[in-house]
Parts: structure tokens; sequence; C-alpha cells
């Protein structure tokens, strides 16, 4: 059943949004990132029982719109039943309190009062919910475990519910649904997806529901309070608020692998709507788990609410639109609304309620003969997973098969397990029955491994912002910044540079651009895809020769983009059907590939292009890939797991930004550096090493480091730099309208001892000696010694080992400080250069380190007897004609630190005497290096 198409309207652009229907029926109030509040008046149409609604007047509320910024979005909104309150949560942390008049319409001016802001956050407000009398307001958000209970009558009353446990309700809160019978609020975590329950007169979090598999994502509580439907990662379950677990699962009526976003009671509750994210908005009959109708829209359903008086039902996709479902239930059906009063009224709230609790109890009592008949099963299933596991596993598979030849149930390879293993398990949890047994069954029958459906991250383009008022950045470089701004019409694209002597570039966009990228040579663009057009690709060249030099593409109309890419050389795109395509800047398609899973982000620069993507288990893995000079993919560099802080979420992915353009073929082997950037401010690059690559730690507290609340990140720069902006209280992104000043923060890996600053700065030179001395092999086997590309390389290594040595130096100077001698003499055998071991014993002789000096002139000597191979030439030296050669110490650490250590006892006079030379060779070489004056 495909279902039927609903009408959409735009409403607030894309993001959060919020959607309630006044008590009347007539009156739907939205609110989304634009920062606007609309009220949709609803004209009624026919009999009551049959009406008709359709929208009259859309309009904005002057009231509620002046006291919100233009550019902060209004995520949430919240009413009593009785429509005498109205509260706005938004992006601000903010929670806002509205009284509307009785018989005065919405739309006029002074029609609705404003009580004040309530309550504040340090976080975006995200979730509302009145009490059933509409005498308290439950507010959560971002601000992990936090929930205020505000009284309305007076909101300097107010209690407020923590927990800090991030596994026991100290999780980011998404939603909040208040029981009916005003003991208990229920709250949905954003991060963990768990179900929670918190107590209103305990006044703190009480304990977990257990809903079944999955992540929750939604959750309303029934209209008299005795059952909770919650939507999840894994479909749509009921659990009972008696036993405080699963009481039935809603299958066939979403797709497998969909996503519950919301959810909604009808007044008497016999049925549901629910809504996904593929678009799918289903009409399920309680009674008899089914569902009995179904919608669908171009994009994911984020909310859908039932209208109190009327057959209808409002809904809100991802991208703002809303619109209204006529004739929900059909009209053979009994109503969704009580149509009686009274006893009757009550007689019939009675029978319905009983019905469901009989239907529930029928499941119990099926799923405890079950049980009873499948004890015998579990036991002599545990029997056998013993002894398998004691056979180390060889009579698994063979057991496997024997099952299936004697007609055991097969589950088609895994892909439907909703009516067999996975039900089994979940009954079987729920009457703490053997849940080892039932678990280990379900990984035979699948392989070996349980599955779990878990949520995805969302695609994101780097140094882009969300839409806030009219105006967002689509992309923010070192090379400009572009923006767009919402005309109503149409946007208008602006281009700013950098460079101050560029002038601005502008232009009408007819698509609606959400995703953009600059280019040296050009600006990408891609749109969305609506019902009408699909998603574009648009190419605009900068400064070139041809006047027809701007191209477009449309993808496929089953197609979204998901990300773009712009090089040097080339444009890239990857899709929602997880298809990537390479373009030329001419907009020849060059190459396509199919990518493992849902991309999350894409990054290009020179020859080399990135996607992160991620797995069926949600987590992140990169493949960066090489093209060649036609634009084509000629191979993978990497392929594997991206490195990022645990429970973070990456915002940031992009190639390392070097001095200049390339001067060389080593300029272009350097370039490899891709840097990954999380919320929690630790920025990773995966680096070439000698044996592969490796992820390398560059800030693990960008904010800390920036002196703020927050650090966006503009670019990363080889040197050692990471450009962004500041961001101070809950913002977590510049503004389009007045853009700030950048800031620039030096690299500084994580360090725990007393010399953290100068072991991350030794760390990150380390890190850089490793990757040129990769890629100095690297050009050595491809050009030759006397390539000029295989020279700049040494005198890059050369100048990188010069600077390990200047902060070994430092730590030595700090370890003789100190008396750590066996730390310094480490150190000392660290040292690339002849000349660093000799400025290391000056060090140790000025602060009267002399045991530790003599260590030094002993490894200093042990190199010197060590044939060392040559090392390469400088350039400048080979210009100038000299014969110069660098020999570098080639002798292990460890061994060094040996011979150094080959110490006979002191004489008399304390003097140390080596075992293998005679004292007047030592004395003759502490005379030479102690001669010339020590330089601070």
């Amino acid at each position: 059943m495909v279902g039927r198409r609903i009408k959409l309207k735009s409403g607030h652009g894309s993001g959060k949004c919020g959607v309630v229907v006044h008590g009347s029926g007539t009156v739907v109030l939205t609110s989304g990132a634009d920062g606007t509040v609309c009220a949709i008046s609803l004209e009624e149409l026919g009999a009551s029982d049959h009406a008709t609604l359709q929208e009259k007047k859309r309009e904005l509320l002057p009231d509620v719109c002046q006291y919100h910024k233009a550019d902060v979005g209004v995520s949430v909104l919240a009413m009593t039943p009785s429509g005498s309150f109205l509260a706005t949560g938004d992006d601000d942390a903010n929670v806002r309190l509205f009284k509307p008049k009785k018989d005065v319409g919405w739309h006029t001016s002074g029609s609705i009062d404003f009580q004040g802001i309530v309550t504040r956050f340090q976080a975006p407000v995200r979730a509302l919910a009145f009490a059933p009398s509409g005498g308290l307001l439950a507010c959560a958000g971002d601000e992990p475990g936090v929930i205020k209970l505000v009284s309305t009558a007076n909101p300097s009353q107010m209690s407020i519910l923590r927990s800090s446990n991030p596994h026991k309700g100290g999780d980011a809160i998404k939603q909040l649904a208040y029981d009916p019978q005003g003991d208990f609020v229920l709250s949905v975590g954003a991060r963990h997806g768990a179900l929670s329950l918190w107590g209103i007169d305990a006044d703190c979090y009480m304990n977990d529901l257990d809903f079944g598999p999955g992540m929750a994502r939604c959750a309303e509580w029934s209209p008299c309070g005795d059952w909770i439907a919650a939507g999840s990662t894994a479909g749509l379950s009921i659990v009972s608020r008696r036993t405080q677990k699963l009481a039935v699962s809603l299958s066939g009526g979403h797709a497998r692998n969909a996503t519950v976003l919301s959810v909604s009671w009808s007044s008497n509750a016999q049925y549901l709507l629910s809504s996904d994210d593929e678009g799918i908005v289903v009409l399920w009959e309680v009674s008899k788990r089914e569902p009995l109708d179904r919608w669908r829209a171009e994009f994911g359903i984020q909310s859908v609410v039932w209208n109190p008086v009327f057959n209808h039902g409002v809904v809100m996709d991802k991208m703002g639109q809303y619109g209204l479902l006529d004739e929900v239930v059909p009209l053979q059906f009994v109503s969704p609304h009580a149509t009686v009063e009274g006893s009757a009224a009550k007689q019939a709230e009675r029978a319905n309620q009983a019905s469901l609790e009989d239907l529930f109890k029928d499941e119990e009592v099926a799923e405890q003969e079950q049980r009873a008949k499948r004890k015998t099963k579990h036991e002599h299933e545990e029997k056998r997973v013993g002894e398998d596991d004691r056979n180390n596993g060889r009579d698994e598979d063979e057991d496997e098969d024997a099952g299936e030849s004697l007609g055991e149930e097969d589950t088609d390879e895994g892909e439907d397990v909703s009516g067999s293993d996975e039900d089994e398990q979940e009954h079987s949890m729920a009457n703490n029955v053997s849940y080892g047994a039932a678990l280990k069954k379900r990984r035979r029958s699948h392989g070996g491994v349980a599955r779990r459906r878990v949520a995805l991250p969302d695609a994101f383009m780097p140094s882009s912002t969300p839409l806030r008022g009219k105006r967002r950045i689509l992309c923010w470089n070192l090379r400009g910044v572009v923006t767009s701004e919402d005309e109503s019409i149409h946007h208008n694209i602006e281009i700013s540079f950098a460079d101050g002597n560029q002038p601005s570039v502008r232009f009408k966009d007819h698509y609606g651009f959400i995703q953009g990228c600059l280019g040296t040579a050009g600006a990408f663009f891609a749109s969305t895809k609506t019902a009408e057009h699909p998603s574009v690709l648009f190419y605009h060249a900068l400064g070139s020769w041809s006047k027809k030099a701007d191209w477009s593409v449309n993808l496929p109309q089953s197609e979204q983009s998901k990300a773009i890419a712009i090089s040097s050389d080339f444009v890239a795109c990857v899709s929602s059907a997880r298809m990537l395509r390479v373009f030329t800047h001419t907009g020849v398609q060059t190459d396509s590939m199919p990518i493992p899973g849902p991309a999350v982000t894409l990054t290009a620069r020179d020859d080399r292009l990135a996607v992160v993507y991620c797995t069926p288990d949600a987590a992140i893995s990169v493949v960066v890939l090489e093209l060649d000079a036609y634009q084509t993919i000629a191979g993978e560099l990497f392929h594997g797991p991206v490195s990022t802080s645990p429970e973070s979420l990456l915002v940031w992915a992009g190639f390392a930004e070097t001095r200049g353009p390339p001067r060389s073929l080593s300029d272009k082997i350097m370039r490899s550096d891709l840097v990954l950037y999380d919320n929690l401010g630790r920025a990773c690059a995966l680096s070439q090493a000698p044996l592969g690559y490796r992820w390398r730690i560059l800030l693990d507290n960008a904010a800390k480091l920036a002196q703020a609340d927050y650090f966006w990140p503009l670019a990363f720069k080889q040197e050692g730099l990471a450009v962004g902006v500041k961001c101070h209280g809950i913002e977590r992104y510049p503004s389009a309208l007045t853009r700030p000043l950048l800031t620039t923060i030096g690299f500084e890996a994580p360090s725990i001892d007393g010399t953290a600053r100068l072991s991350s700065q030794l760390m990150r030179l380390r890190g850089d000696v490793s990757r040129a001395q990769s890629v100095l092999t690297y050009a050595k086997g491809v050009f030759g010694e006397d390539h000029p590309a295989y020279l700049d390389i040494g005198d890059e290594l050369t100048d990188a080992e010069l600077q390990v040595d200047k902060c070994l130096l430092k730590l030595i100077e700090e370890a003789c400080q100190t008396a750590r001698g066996t730390r310094a003499l480490e150190l000392a055998a660290r040292l690339n250069m002849p000349k660093s071991i000799d400025v290391a014993y000056k060090l140790a002789m000025h602060y009267n380190q002399t045991l530790l000096a003599d260590r030094i002139i002993r490894l200093s000597q042990t190199r010197a007897l060590k044939p060392a191979p040559q090392r390469r030439t400088r350039r400048s030296d080979q210009a100038g004609g000299t014969a110069a050669v660098d020999k570098k110490p080639s002798m292990p650490v460890n061994e060094a630190l040996d011979a150094a250590a080959e110490l006979v006892t002191p004489e008399k006079d304390g003097r140390a005497q080596y075992a293998a030379e005679p004292l007047s060779k030592v004395e003759s070489m502490k005379k030479r290096l102690a001669g010339g004056r020590l330089k601070a």
C-alpha cells in the first residue's frame, strides 16, 4: 500500500519546527527555523460529523514574533488543552509564555499577551509539555539531564529535575510527554534514545522504560494515561504503564529500516497516527494492531498531530512544509472523537479501555503459554550452546544446517525477523526468561551477530550554517564566504572574497541552493528536490574567458544531493542513492562510484577526494580517493574508520591548507592531511607515516585554547594553525548577517606531564618528520635522488628535524633544572643533529649535571664511532658547488642509551671513567665541547 500523497505548503524552511492545534480545532499554530510563529485559520465545510477543513488564512502572529529574534529558530510550541496558554522554545535557550485573549482573532494585533520569559537554559530548548490542567509547564532541551517544571500562574515558582548519569536520564532531551494522570513526565533522549520516566512528586529521575529494540525518537501517553506509544529506530510499540515494559509492537505500516519520528493518539485512544523519516504517515487501529491507511510525502515527517475536534490531522516535514490530512479515519469506522456525552461517554470510554486491556492481556497470556512450551527448548538450547562453546564453535554451522534440513523456520538470510526470533527475544526480556539463550539463538540464526538498529547521523557541509532569519552561510573558507539570502520569490547568492582587491559576485538563485562550496576557479552549488523539480547541481565560473562557462545538471528524480565538494581540478557530488559523481569544471562527468553507506560529508583538494559515510551500525568511516590527470578515480589512498572523541558528533571535515600553490611535485605529494573535527573540540589529522597512514591529534579542546565556549572551524593550516570563529554562550556558529573576526589558534595535542605545551609541540613536530620521511621514501622510489622533488622534500625533512631538536633541547633544559638526568639523557638520545648533542652537553654542564654530561659525551662518542649513511645534500649546497653532507646519527635510542650507561665506578677524584675508552680521550672531548660561550 503506497498511500495517498500529502499536499504540502511552504512554511518555515528546513530545520526543527513546532506545530500545535487549538482546542477549537480551527486554528493551527506553526513555528520554525526562520524565527517566526504563524497561525493558520481553518474553515469548516459541511456537517460536524463529516466536516471538511480548508485553509482560510495564514499569517504571522505579530504579538508573538516581536519577542523572538529574527535569526533565532523557534523549534517547539506547546498549548494547554483549553488554549489558555501558549509556550515557545527557541535556539537562544529561552522559554516564553503567552496568554491569548478570548473572542479576539489570532491575527489581530493585541490578541495575545506576553507573560514573559519564564526560564532559560544553557542550550537550545527542544521540548515543551503542559500538564493536563495547564498549571505546570515542563521544559527541556540540549542541556543534558535537566527538566524544569514552571508554574504558569507564578513562573517564579519552579522545580528542577536533574540526572547526571548519561545512561539514566542525563541525556539531552528531544521530546517531553506529560502524564494525563499528572504523576510523571516522560522524556526521550536525543543521543542514547532512552525512554525515561521522571516523578513529579519525587522531583527526580525514576527509571527507563523497556520499549523494545532500537533507539526512541518520540513518545506520547494515551488519553487515559495507561499506555505509551513509542516510536523508535525499530518501529512503533506500545508500553504498559503498569508493568513499564513492552506490551505490543505494531508492524506492517512502516518500512523495516524507517525511523518513527512522531506519534499521536486520537482522543478516544482507538487510533494512532505515526510518521517516519521516509515521509510515510500511517493510521493504526489499535485494537487490531494493523494499519488502516497511509499517506506519503517527499521528505521525512517530523511532526503529526490529531485535530482534537475534527477527523483531520496536521503534518510538518523536515523542510518546514505543513499539510492537512483530510478524513483521516474512513467514514465506515468509529469516529476518532467521542460523540456522546455524560454517562454514555464514560461507558464508551470504559468499554474502549477494557478492550485495550483485554487485547494486551491476551497477548501476555499467549506469550506465557508459548514461554512454557519453549522452556524445555531453551534449556536444550543453552546446553547445546555450551557444548558448541567447548568445541570452539566447530559444530555450530553443522547444527544450523541440520536444523534447517529438519524443517526449522528460515529467516530468509536475516531479513525478516519481526515475527520469529526478534519477537521471541523481546518477550523473553519482558518476562525475565533466559535472555542469554534467546540472544545466542538469534545470533546463530543470523550469522553470529545480533542485529541492532541505531540512528544515523545527518549529512552536513563543512563551514556552513543553518538558516537564521532569511540568511545562511553556505560556505566559508580561506578563499572567501558564500551566503544565501531568501527574497521570497527567489534567493540571492553573494560571494565575498578574502582578497579585498577581488570584487564580490552576486547573482539570483531560482533553485533554492542549500549546499555550496567555493574554489579558486569557481563555486559549486546543489539544491534540494521538490515534488515538481529534481535536485540541481550548478557551477558558477569565476574569471572565465568564456561568457557561458556556467553549467547545471539535474540529478535523477529519485536522488537528493547529500554533499558536494570542489577542488582545483574537479567538482563532486554524493547523493541519497549512495552514488558519487565526479565532474570537470566544464560539466563533463568523468567518473562515478557507489559508496558503502549513507554519506555524511564530502571534501576535496587538488587530486584528493574524501568521502565520509556511515556504516549500518552508525559508525563513521572515510575513504580517501586519488584522481588522475583525467579526473577519474585512480584508487584508494585510505579506507577505514575515523577518529573522533567518544560520544561526539562530526561537524567538520577538510584537507589541511598549505602555504600556497604547489611549487613542485614535492608540494603535491605532501598535501594529503585530512582533518576531522567534532563538536567536543577534537581535531584529528590523517597523515602519511613510514608504514602507511595514521591518525594524529591536532587539538583536543579547541574552545579552551580559543578562550571561548565553542570554536567553529574554518580551516586547518599545514604549518600548525587552526582558523575559525569564537562562539560564546550557546552559539555554535557565526551569524550570516554580521560576520565576526577570524581567530587563529596553534595545534596542541593532549599531554598529561608537567611540560604539556612542549610535549604537544614535540608530538606535532615528530609527526611532521615522520610524514616527511614517508614522502621522501616515496619520492626516491618514483623520481630518484637527483630529481628536484626529492631534493625539496629532503630540505623540508631537514628543517623539520631541526625544529624537533629545538623542542628537545628545551625539554632537556627543563629536565636539567629539575635534576631529572635519566629523562634528559633519553631526550638527548633522540636528537637528530651532532651539533644539537654538543648543545645538550653545554646545558648539562651549565646546570652542574656532571654525570649527565659524561653520559652525553659517551653518547656523542658512540655515535661518532658507528658509521652512518650519508644524507641527501641540500639544493642550496648543490647549487653552490659544495659537497657538504650532513651525517645523521642512525643508532636507535635504546642502543644509544645502553652505550651511554656503560660507566664503571667513579674514582676517588670524582671523575667518571668509561670502560670502552681511555680517560684521556674523554677529557679531551670535554675540553673541546666546553669551549666557547653557552648561548641562552
